[in-house]
């Protein structure tokens, strides 16, 4: 049997009559053009209006709405849901939420977030003064605040403005990346641990310096002690003589 495109279309009204326009087309293989007749994907939605932001797809629901996108070689299907309080992503039949998207856009995720720090991916790579960091850090101030969308939760750091101004690090004053307060961190530990390193062994000469005063004062306390005998000797010596010249 053959196959045949199957075209669902309106007609408009245009300058010289009505025109055919295609709105939901189906070709031969089964793709689906909406607002094109030329999909070169399954489901290919186009709209060829105005630029601007346009919302060209929405699934809804009375309840928790999801989306699966499943794997039959792998038999694997994540889902995204929107339970109601925040937009999820999760793997079926994990039993977990691997990460949500909360009102007021904080990010919970259940395992671990890496950033990407491969060195074949950077360039300008400097070595930096950690000491100067340390002098930074030392001035940097540090509050403890709320965001204003979720006054419960109580947070510790300091703000993206005086950041951004001590350390210049970042593309704008409003926000401050965590690989970036890692950064300045390690190199803080590392300019006090130099720090520590120059005290413990200034402390340590100091210490042998005491041990060796102690070792001179006990021999001199030795030496007192010694010379003390001697003349106590000496005394009763000369008493004997005396005695005995009587």
């Amino acid at each position: 049997m053959k196959k045949l495109n199957l075209v669902l279309g309106m007609m408009l009204a245009g300058a010289t009559g009505m025109v055919a326009a295609d709105s939901l087309y189906i070709d031969a293989s089964g793709k689906v053009g909406i607002g094109t007749n030329v999909p070169d994907v399954n489901v290919h939605v186009l709209d060829s209006g105005a630029a601007g932001p346009k919302t060209l797809f929405r699934i809804e629901n009375t309840g928790n709405t999801k989306f699966g996108v499943k794997n039959n070689e792998a038999a694997t299907e994540w889902a995204f849901a929107n339970p109601g309080s925040e937009f999820r992503l999760s793997r079926q039949g994990s039993g977990v939420v691997e990460m949500a998207v909360q009102t007021g856009g904080n990010v919970v995720i259940a395992g671990v977030l890496t950033q990407g720090s491969d060195r074949n991916s950077k360039t300008n790579i400097k070595e930096v003064n950690a000491e100067d960091i340390l002098d930074k850090v030392a001035k940097l101030p540090i509050s403890s605040w709320s965001y204003k969308h979720q006054l419960g939760a109580k947070h510790i750091g300091p703000m993206a403005q005086d950041f951004y101004q001590t350390f210049g690090l970042g593309d704008n004053d409003k926000r401050i990346a965590t690989l970036d307060t890692s950064g300045v961190a390690l190199a803080a530990i590392q300019a006090l641990t130099k720090k520590i390193g120059v005290l413990e062994a200034q402390i340590a000469e100091q210490k042998q310096q005491l041990n060796e005063q102690k070792v001179v004062q006990a021999r001199l306390e030795a030496l007192e002690a010694i010379t003390v005998k001697l003349v106590q000797d000496r005394g009763v010596n000369r008493l004997h003589t005396a005695s005995f010249v009587k």
